[in-house]
């Protein structure tokens, strides 16, 4: 397994885990990080025997953002790639072929919110709280985020945290179906392993498509996604593990997937 400088990717079981390992910094991400992560999720795609990937974050918090290269002071260019780079981590945990699941084990604001909403599933910590701090933090608005969290969080809701840096609990941010569960720090982990365990005894083809045509669908009118699901369905139907489903549940017994 490949040594990362601000990132560690581990496996346990059938997950890989990718822990930002800048706890002195509050595991705020700058490009190499950025980076990093990106690498990180590809290799974990690439690994058959890998079938979820969990974001997690060193010490006691998930992650309060991100440290842009170059700013305040410095190039714009340096700005722009950080941008860039940004942008193509947050691509890169959606486009993923497997599903990610956001385990978060403290606090989770700006770029560490945004990492959260771009995650299939999420488990935080009851402990946790989910903000966009940019503008109150630093004057600058969260651009990205308006792209990423705006597609969950309701205007009133989403401007209320701009606007004054309100911080959302990990029990209203349930509520808001902005994660799936809260539960202690100590078993935060431990959870996301458990739906990573129950992901893995599922069909990897069926998650991968369907997964996929998800997303495919989020950017369509609901006629057009109606007929997209069409031709979808009828690809998953002419899988091996489709049909291997099929007949183990006509047969009373548990399907042997093959992942093809």
């Amino acid at each position: 397994m490949k040594e990362y400088k601000r990132i560690i990717l581990s496996t346990m079981g059938k997950a890989a885990v990718i822990t930002f390992n800048i706890p002195d910094n509050g595991n705020r991400l700058d490009l190499s990080a950025v980076n990093e992560i990106i690498e990180a999720i590809e290799t974990s795609n690439s690994n058959d025997d890998i079938r979820s990937i969990i974001l997690t974050g060193a010490g006691d918090v998930f992650c309060l953002g991100g440290q842009i290269d170059g700013f305040p002071v410095g190039y714009a260019m340096d700005q722009k790639e950080y941008s860039d780079g940004m942008v193509e981590m947050l691509k890169a945990i959606r486009n993923s072929a497997k599903p990610v699941i956001a385990a978060v084990n403290g606090n989770a604001f700006a770029g560490g919110f945004m990492m959260t909403e771009c995650c299939d599933l999420a488990v935080a910590s009851e402990d946790a709280e989910f903000c966009l701090t940019e503008l109150v933090a630093t004057g600058n608005f969260p651009m990205i985020a308006l792209a990423v969290n705006g597609k969950s969080v309701a205007k009133k809701r989403l401007f209320e945290t701009i606007f004054f840096g309100k911080r959302i609990p990990a029990a209203t941010a349930e509520s808001w179906n902005l994660i799936n569960e809260t539960v202690p720090a100590d078993a935060v982990l431990d959870t996301a392993l458990k739906y990573a365990e129950i992901i893995a005894s599922r069909s990897a083809v069926a998650i991968m498509i369907g997964r996929q045509t998800y997303y495919e669908m989020e950017e369509l009118t609901p006629l057009a996604a109606l007929s997209y699901s069409k031709p979808a369905l009828l690809s998953l139907l002419a899988m091996e593990d489709v049909k291997e489903g099929a007949k183990a549940a006509k047969e009373g017994r548990t399907a042997k997937f093959i992942g093809k």
